[in-house]
């Protein structure tokens, strides 16, 4: 499901939802599975501590762990 762009560059889609993991990736959600499927499937990764959705949605804008942006 990567879209070919003139430049060369893909497009990544970030979804953000608090208490959202790849376990609900299942037949209740038929859409979000299909989507992680068109895209690659789905990254697992190390939340920050602590793991808040404050804290993560602070990790992706700037980049930084939480000692660096507070």
């Amino acid at each position: 499901m990567t879209t070919a762009h003139p430049s060369g560059a893909q497009r990544t889609v970030v979804l953000v939802t608090a208490a959202l993991s790849a376990r609900h990736l299942n037949a209740d959600t038929p859409h979000l599975r299909e989507l992680a499927r068109g895209f690659g499937g789905v990254r697992t990764l190390r939340p920050s501590a602590p793991a808040l959705t404050c804290t993560s949605q602070g990790d992706l804008l700037t980049g930084q762990p939480p000692r660096h942006h507070g």
